[in-house]
């Protein structure tokens, strides 16, 4: 329509807005994301090729078994009971529908992809600053955060997942030797480094996924059979050797101590207190040469934080000071408190129950695990621990998949359904963290049964062949990070996690067909789209 009034291509430009605003605002603000959806549809709806849309989407056969499986949120409908929450689910789901819909309809060119990888790239590169810079400015006025709670544009999940696809186009243009790779291989060093960094056990897990799946593909692609041989055989030795270790070290504690080397009574002649309880800091025993009574008479000496308040992470005082003692391996009464310095006080006071907490990167992560998976092993409570929380979503959600494995509970009565199973199950958990599945894919299965959820994995199947057949690599980095993310995230079930996987699953699926045929082109309102 204002290609006529105007007298040139007005909706190719708008079209490309759009997505350039889309891909700019992911990582910046719902605002810009929202902006960005609703500007791409209105070009879509003035603009009004119905017929030239309708042929392209007819012809995409892997968009339209993701329509098959989108088509389950409505015929889900006939069997729920909450219908006030599944409007409230469609409404949430709706740009997976539409931004899709929009870059299938009017496919975008390769050249445009590309450029809309520089302003999402861009974009990440401004955030993450302000993030890092941000966490910088607290480091040095000697206030330890949680490092995952660095991201300050939406969730820390969300945006590891596009900083692990922003290090993919940063790789890739990298070794494709891009006009500017050298520019793109400082990217891929430091989205790299914010991945380690920022501990969110999902990013870093969806950045290796993505970097082990392509070097698959790289073998895939080698004409050599010896060489494949020999690097599948290195590679995984490598992958075996790290996983023994990471077993190794999360692994429950076995250590015991024998009653009779224990020690019955301070330096002051005060008795200590020695329970064998596996809870374990750094190797040691927390509950061994404990002396409450020094330990409350000289902590006020050092701080204003009543000892049987909370501490800045809401945990108890004296359990951190305890967890803190031991992990210096020093005994738990007045000697040991005297040895810490004023700076490990302050820490003790924000919560940082471990000397080890204090290391930097992944290591840091990683024994915050191995002190949850301890916990869990001798039945701790899993509330506030992100990973014990998982466990106890998972063992609710397939105790639901087993009542309702065939049609599943429906499309409003998810989080119903958890609450009732989380109460059936004598659950832990308190009510507030009672949260739904945190698993994609066992979500669908809860939600529309068995042929939705395989459905689901049908689509995600068909796109993966079809981008390894149309040998578009990006495509392949998207797709194994967006699947990595479904395992341990609903990623679905936020703006930000709908919006990306949509605006790179539309983007990339219209893209898909031209990649190997230089001279197809796609004809719409009379232009031509490479």
């Amino acid at each position: 329509m204002l290609d006529k009034l105007f007298g040139f291509q007005v909706h190719k430009y708008l079209h490309k807005v759009g997505f350039f605003l889309l891909c700019f605002g992911i990582p910046l603000n719902k605002v810009v994301m929202s902006i960005g959806t609703i500007w791409c549809i209105s070009n879509l709806l003035l603009e009004a090729n119905f017929s030239a849309y309708f042929k392209n989407i007819k012809k995409n056969k892997s968009f339209l078994l993701f329509l098959a499986f989108f088509s389950f949120h409505f015929i889900a409908l006939v069997w729920t009971n909450n219908f006030p929450y599944a409007l409230h689910d469609l409404k949430a789901k709706l740009p997976l529908l539409v931004i899709p819909l929009v870059y299938i309809a009017r496919p975008i060119s390769k050249i445009e992809l590309n450029q809309g990888f520089v302003f999402f790239c861009l974009s990440l590169l401004l955030t993450s600053t302000i993030n890092f810079s941000n966490y910088l400015w607290d480091v040095n006025a000697n206030i330890i955060k949680d490092i995952r709670e660095m991201s300050l544009f939406g969730s820390h999940i969300r945006y590891s997942l596009f900083i692990a696809f922003g290090a993919a186009i940063a790789l890739l243009k990298t070794i494709k030797r891009d006009k500017y790779f050298i520019f793109w291989a400082l990217l891929f060093a430091w989205f790299s480094f914010y991945t380690l960094k920022s501990q969110v056990f999902g990013g870093i897990v969806a950045y290796l996924f993505m970097l082990f799946g392509l070097f698959l593909y790289s073998l895939y692609r080698l004409k050599s059979k010896k060489l494949k041989i020999k690097l599948f055989t290195l590679i995984m030795l490598v992958f075996s050797l790290g996983v023994f270790y990471l077993y190794s070290f999360l692994k429950p504690e076995q250590q015991t101590a024998v009653k009779k080397e224990l020690v019955s009574f301070t330096a002051e002649g005060n008795a200590y207190k020695h329970d064998f309880q596996p809870i374990f800091e750094n190797g040691e025993r927390v509950l061994l040469f404990v002396c409450e009574k020094e330990l409350k008479r000289d902590w006020p000496k050092r701080s204003h934080l009543h000892i049987d308040s909370l501490d800045g992470k809401n945990q108890k005082v004296l359990f951190t000071l305890l967890r803190y003692l031991t992990s210096k391996k020093l005994p738990k009464d007045a000697v040991g408190l005297a040895q810490i310095s004023d700076e490990e006080i302050s820490y003790i006071e924000q919560g940082i129950p471990s000397v080890q907490y204090l290391r930097r990167g992944v290591m840091h992560r990683l024994y915050g695990l191995k002190f949850q998976i301890e916990q869990y092993a001798n039945g701790a409570n899993p509330t506030g621990h992100s990973l014990l929380q998982r466990f106890e979503h998972w063992r609710a959600g397939w105790a639901i998949v087993k009542d309702n494995w065939i049609l599943g509970v429906g499309t409003g009565d998810v989080q119903d359904a958890f609450d009732a199973k989380y109460d059936a199950l004598n659950s832990a958990l308190e009510p507030d963290y009672r949260k739904r599945a945190h698993n994609q894919f066992l979500t669908f299965w809860i939600s529309f049964g068995i042929v939705g959820a395989l459905l689901f994995i049908l689509f995600w199947w068909s796109f993966l062949l079809q981008s390894i057949q149309a040998r578009n690599i990006f495509s392949l980095a998207f797709i194994l990070i967006a699947i990595a993310s479904f395992l341990p995230e609903d990623t679905l079930e936020t703006q930000q996690g709908v919006t990306f996987i949509a605006l790179f699953l539309g983007a990339f699926l219209g893209n898909l067909k031209g990649e190997n045929r230089s001279a197809q082109h796609l004809k719409i309102s009379g232009e031509t789209l490479k």
